[in-house]
């Protein structure tokens, strides 16, 4: 509460606000009390019955805040705050159950006239509160708000420390607490392990309102899991895990044949050796073994926080042999130290010395290791402290989406009186209110009638058992396990972020113990355990997320990989998400393609599909699917006994619960073993005429037709659901047709769901009257510019905020490609926040192409938008995905410019067209020229390049400063020359100005987005009335004048020149030409043909070639070669993976994956087999599990490929020379030199200009 100084005189009027509200403490601020009157206010205080502490005096010998409290307390010293009167903080002890509890309270009060010193001066408050290891509260006027960017910056990545405010704002805005009413700036924090009950808002004795919290220490606090040994996330080298493991070894491969719980144990053993360091001794739960929940242990008195049991030991120790100094003929005590000492001395064997009559011998040798423990607790919680706070892209997009989230529930929320008192729902209240939601729907299904699962399974084809065995290895599991770092652990405490610091052979540890898994049917048990995360969800309810440990879900990924084959021979295109080689967007084409055709869908939304999964029923679906049965096998180990644990806010449930039903969302084989059921559902409704039916995991679509019989299809399907135990959500549930289809009202009828022409599919919005034109269903321009600013809250660098826009907020609008996608509209009001966050807040003092040209065209939302479809494209016009491939051909074969309108509208804005059904992409450019962009045969980064020219010679003929004149005509003022315009077409790269924006000042920065150095500036940033005259004495200078032509300031024109283009003076820029077209090939259909007859004529009919190809680039120019020679068996040697994995029919490459494969097929048809293998390139090392050839050495295949790049390297160099590519590139880096020059240059022409006196 701040009490707007002269607290001496209004003791009596915070006592009266303190009765009224109930307050037992309470934090005040800027109470502004001299030396001289502190010991009246403390007397007044105690005559009403409460105690005061205060901090220090400050320079002025003023006290500036103080806490008032009727519990008894100590002051306590805040170390590491530079002004620390304005901080003070008292400690004071609850009791519970017969024993105590520390808590600590701070009051602070920030700057009010900078921010950035509010927030460095709270941080520091936090950091000394948060090494004492003990539960804290913060409250005071920090004078700056939670959502302001120094805030922001200090908090973003604590995972320590709790805003008491936010389980309050489900209510609707916190009120403001300034004296102008607008900001919130009287709050509190704590540490994550307190939670207030109730906030209350009043109104003070000065002008900021009171915020006020309960904190009921005695209520309940939940469970949480066991202490772990902390480990070290450093990497381990093979001789540290050798000499760890070396000693296990044996143990482990014997283990391996009988006891995986062993084998789990042993190795998980060791990795905890190798991790912890050899400093390490605490003793904490091992992670290789199972728990049990337990409430918070209190501390014990004799421990100042929550320290180690040795240190709280050796302080009772303390404790006594000062006792013993003033008793000394207590024989019971004399007993207890002797005692202590024993039970000490097998940590210190000094102690023992002492047992025999001499204890208070040790009073010198106690104290010193006392404080020896103490510094070692408090530097192992800095480093704690420090590995947590440190800034870190995870912990900065961490709180943007909990930021969002919680704006999101503001917005929700409707209005609330500010002064009405706010109750929060304790985590507790949470998990037993999701006990009760979830544990019945994952116990046994009661009424299940086999015969009736086995009817509605029917429609499953009858496989044969696939012959697949597991197997796994090392390298495998390693790069699966890196793919999984930043995801959360398990309920073993072992996250992939740690493992991926062990090396190799660890890993091959790992591969042998799936290995006996398998093969012996059993799992660790702790596997079989998950800790379920409660996500919310837009509707109010939660989605369980099981977290299962990492050993498990990293071989279950491996398991998936595998059994992909057996999924490919009954997958379709009725099923997809989470399944290989299908997505969302695949279904989205099918609903596309049948509103084209003028059909009726119908949207289902399956309520609680993965919980309701009955594991008989799946079971029954896996074995008509003929799966391996060594997957059955381990998907029946995992589910016929396991265990979930709830937690929300950081809390746990008292007891695991055992689980009979349900699959595990979060489990790698979940999406898959779900559309087993799924399958079944939809191969049942394609039996009926007219009808067919596709889905994405709990979403299905019946697509009809108008012979469609949706009695039947509508029965045949709640059959289904019955006999299977789901049910539909009838309020999700929609019947989608245009307004003019007569027959849908029949469908409407049958179903009994709501007609509408306007669907919402799987984050789409489909129109049907508009042919199915599809716009972003959850899209908001609003929530956009919510995560680009709070992004540029948290990052305090440009090149943090890039990274954080292209992951939170360039997703919103470009995740579905060519299906839909932003309106030009919205991406131009988009493009002006993002904008706003390069450089000074003002778009207008940026120039916008260099803007745009720093931040990247990534963040852009109007490029963004375009490239996203563009690239969809590509992939749509080049691969035959798996769902066409069982789809009818009417469907499968539509060509993608006939029902992805979004990509149509892109290209017609950019003016180009589209050829071939869409596998061509055609251009003229600046030349006239026509180009052609030829789908999955040119490089991906050609039509990239195009695409950010065009926004290159858009933002420039936007940028008004380069086309209008802005010459001031006054012979007295400081202006600049007159220049001409640039063309319209002019293209820019701005490479200096990217080079030297990442390493230059301030000055350098401003001058890279095109705005400082001149008079405007310097009077905005000094806070001057007038602008100050150029030292040549011309007034108001302009940045062009100051640069190139004030005979003061001649750095830069001295050196470089009078600028000769408006583009040079203004934007310190040199115009680019467009890269040409490669150069031509003449006829390379005979240069072909001659390769072949040269090779068949090097190639017998008895014999065979080994062939080594290589290709090169030089300067945008590429060239290849060939080298061959005759031996006994034909293999090409090649150095490029994506050929390698071409030539195997996978890849990117699909284009080229077709091609091959076809050209295998015709040399099988004369007799010839060629093999290809991948050799590594000029030298490198062959990775692990690399496989060459059976009949050639690495030695002789190297060279083949040696002889083959010898002679493309130089072909690529002879064609590259002269040509028109060369020339453009060398002008490119030519620009660019100049850029970063002039640039070098302006930026000390701006730093003499600022420090010229005004």
């Amino acid at each position: 509460m701040n009490v707007g100084k002269s607290l001496a005189s209004k003791v009596l009027a915070v006592v009266a606000v303190m009765q009224s509200q109930g307050l037992d403490i309470c934090c005040l601020q800027e109470i502004d009390v001299n030396e001289p009157s502190w010991p009246r206010v403390v007397a007044s205080f105690r005559a009403q019955g409460f105690d005061i502490f205060a901090g220090v005096a400050d320079a002025n010998s003023m006290r500036r805040c103080a806490i008032v409290s009727k519990l008894p307390g100590k002051l306590l010293q805040l170390e590491g705050v530079e002004e620390a009167a304005r901080a003070v903080a008292m400690v004071f002890e609850v009791q519970r159950n017969g024993s105590y509890r520390k808590v600590i309270v701070g009051c602070t009060y920030g700057h009010a006239s900078c921010l950035e010193a509010a927030s460095r001066h709270s941080g520091q408050v936090i950091d000394a509160l948060c090494r004492r290891r003990v539960d804290w509260m913060l409250l005071g006027d920090y004078n700056v708000a939670l959502d302001e960017a120094p805030a922001a910056w200090e908090l973003a990545a604590r995972a320590d420390v709790r805003s008491l405010d936010e389980a309050f704002l489900e209510y609707g805005p916190l009120p403001a607490t300034s004296p102008s009413r607008l900001r919130r700036i009287d709050f509190g924090l704590a540490s994550r392990q307190l939670s207030a009950e109730a906030l209350h808002t009043f109104e003070t004795i000065a002008d900021h309102r009171g915020t006020a919290y309960d904190m009921r220490f005695a209520g309940p606090r939940g469970f949480s899991g066991p202490p772990r040994a902390s480990l070290t996330a450093a990497d381990v080298s093979p001789s540290c895990w050798e000499e760890v493991w070396r000693t296990r070894a044996a143990s482990f491969q014997a283990a391996l044949t009988t006891d995986v719980e062993e084998a789990w144990t042993i190795l998980s053993s060791a990795a905890e050796q190798a991790m912890a360091g050899p400093a390490q001794r605490f003793n904490g739960c091992a992670r290789h073994s199972t728990w049990r929940p337990h409430r918070e242990r209190d501390v014990h008195k004799a421990a100042a926080g929550a320290e180690s049991l040795l240190l709280t030991r050796m302080r009772r120790l303390q404790r006594r042999l000062a006792h013993l100094r003033r008793v000394q003929h207590d024989a019971q005590l004399r007993r207890n130290i002797v005692a202590d000492l024993g039970l000490l001395g097998h940590t210190f064997p000094e102690l023992l010395e002492f047992r025999h009559g001499g204890e208070l011998g040790a009073v010198r040798l106690v104290d010193s290791l006392v404080a020896a423990l103490e510094k070692e607790s408090l530097e192992s919680a800095v480093a704690a402290w420090r590995q947590g706070i440190d800034f870190n892209y995870k912990a900065q997009c961490a709180w943007v989406k909990r930021r969002s989230g919680l704006e999101k529930e503001l917005e929700n929320a409707g209005e609330v009186d500010p002064l009405l008192s706010r109750v929060a729902i304790h985590p507790t209240r949470v998990i037993a209110e999701a006990e009760e939601q979830w544990l019945p729907r994952w116990s046994r299904r009661q009424g299940r009638c086999h015969a009736a699962v086995a009817t509605a399974l029917s429609s499953l084809p009858e496989l044969p058992r696939a012959n697949l065995e597991l197997s796994f290895t090392g390298a495998e599991l390693f790069a699966i396990g890196k793919t999984m770092c930043g995801k959360a652990g398990g309920p073993d405490g072992w996250t992939a972020d740690l493992w991926c610091h062990l090396p190799l052979d660890f890993w091959n540890c790992l591969a042998s113990l799936w290995q006996a898994v398998v093969r012996l049917k059993k799992l660790p048990h702790i596997w079989r355990h998950s800790r379920v995360a409660l996500i919310p969800k837009g509707n109010g309810d939660c989605r369980p997320l099981s977290l299962l440990c990492i050993a498990y879900r990293i071989g279950a990924r491996a398991v998936l990989s595998q059994v992909s084959s057996w999924a490919e021979a009954w997958l379709g295109h009725q099923t997809s998400g989470g399944v290989p080689r299908r997505s969302l967007k695949d279904v989205v084409s099918q609903v596309l393609v049948s509103s084209m055709d003028g059909g009726v869908t119908v949207a289902e939304d399956l309520s609680k599909f993965f919980d309701g999964i009955d594991h008989q029923d799946l079971d029954m679906a896996m074995e008509r699917l003929g799966a391996p049965r060594q997957f059955r096998d381990l998907v029946s180990l995992f589910y016929d006994e396991h265990y979930k644990l709830f937690s929300a806010g950081g809390l746990l449930g008292g007891c695991w619960h055992r689980t009979a039903r349900g699959l595990c969302q979060g489990c790698p084989l979940s999406p898959l073993l779900a559309s087993t059921v799924m399958l079944a559902w939809a191969l049942r409704l394609e039996q009926l005429p007219g009808v067919r039916a596709a889905s994405f995991v709990d979403d299905r679509y019946m697509l009809l037709k108008p012979q469609a019989d949706a009695g039947m299809a509508c029965r045949s399907s709640r059959d289904f659901d019955s006999a299977l135990g789901f049910s539909c959500d009838s309020a999700k549930c929609k019947v989608a047709a245009p307004s003019s289809c007569a027959w849908a009202a029949g469908v409407v009828r049958a179903f009994g769901y709501e007609s509408t022409s306007v669907l919402k599919v799987l984050g789409l919005m489909l129109d049907f009257n508009a042919g199915g034109r599809a716009l972003l269903a959850g899209f908001s321009v609003q929530k956009a510019r919510q995560r680009l600013r709070l992004a540029s809250v948290v990052a305090k660098t440009v090149a943090c905020r890039r990274r954080l826009f292209r992951s939170l907020a360039v997703p919103l609008w470009t995740w579905a490609g060519a299906f839909g996608g932003l309106a030009a509209a919205e991406a131009n009001e988009l493009r002006a926040d993002i904008l706003c966050r390069v450089g000074s807040t003002s778009v207008r003092d940026k120039a916008r192409p260099l803007a745009l040209e720093i931040i990247g065209y990534d963040c852009d939302p109007v490029f963004s938008r375009r490239w996203a479809a563009l690239r969809e494209v590509t992939r749509v016009a080049t691969s035959t995905a798996a769902w066409q491939e069982t789809a009818p051909l009417d469907v499968a074969l539509r060509a993608w410019p006939l029902y992805l309108h979004f990509a149509m509208d892109i290209l017609t804005e950019l003016g180009w067209q589209v050829e071939e059904n869409g596998r061509v992409i055609s251009r003229v450019d600046a030349q006239g020229r026509i180009r052609r962009f030829r789908c999955g045969q040119d490089r991906l980064e050609v039509l990239r390049e195009w695409v950010m020219d065009w926004h290159r010679r858009e933002a420039l003929v936007q940028c008004q400063r380069v086309h209008r004149d802005y010459h001031r005509t006054e012979p007295a003022l400081a202006r600049g020359g007159w220049l001409p315009p640039i063309a319209n077409g002019t293209l820019c790269t701005f490479r200096g100005h990217c080079k030297h924006f990442a390493v230059c000042g301030a000055f350098g920065r401003q001058l890279c987005l095109g705005h400082g150095c001149s008079g405007w500036d310097k009077a905005k940033r000094n806070g001057l009335e007038a602008i100050p005259q150029c030292r040549c004495g011309l007034a108001e200078p302009s940045r062009p004048h100051l640069l190139w032509r004030c005979p003061e300031f001649t750095t830069l024109s001295a050196a470089c020149g009078p600028p000769t283009t408006r583009l040079a003076e203004r934007l310190l820029a040199v115009a680019v030409p467009e890269i040409p077209p490669a150069p031509p090939v003449l006829d390379p259909g005979e240069v072909l043909e001659d390769i072949a007859a040269d090779i068949r004529l090097r190639w017998p009919p008895d014999g065979v070639l080994l062939l080594g190809t290589d290709g090169s680039a030089f300067d945008l120019v590429a060239a290849a070669a060939a080298f061959c020679e005759l031996v006994c068996r034909g293999v090409i040697a090649i150095d490029c993976k994506a050929a390698i994995d071409a030539w195997n029919g996978c890849g990117c490459l699909s284009f080229y994956v077709t091609l091959l494969r076809s050209l295998r097929a015709q040399l099988r048809s004369l007799g010839l087999e060629v093999d290809a293998v991948w050799v590594p390139s000029h030298g490198k090392p062959t990775p692990p599990g690399w496989r060459g050839s059976a009949f050639f050495s690495l030695q002789r295949l190297r060279a083949i490929n040696e002889r083959a790049d010898g002679a493309a390297g130089p072909l690529a160099r002879r064609r590259a020379t002269g040509s028109l590519r060369q020339r453009c590139l060398r002008a490119r880096e030519e620009a660019a030199r100049w850029e970063m020059r002039v640039l070098a240059l302006a930026e000390r022409v701006a730093e003499e200009w600022d420090a010229c006196e005004t």
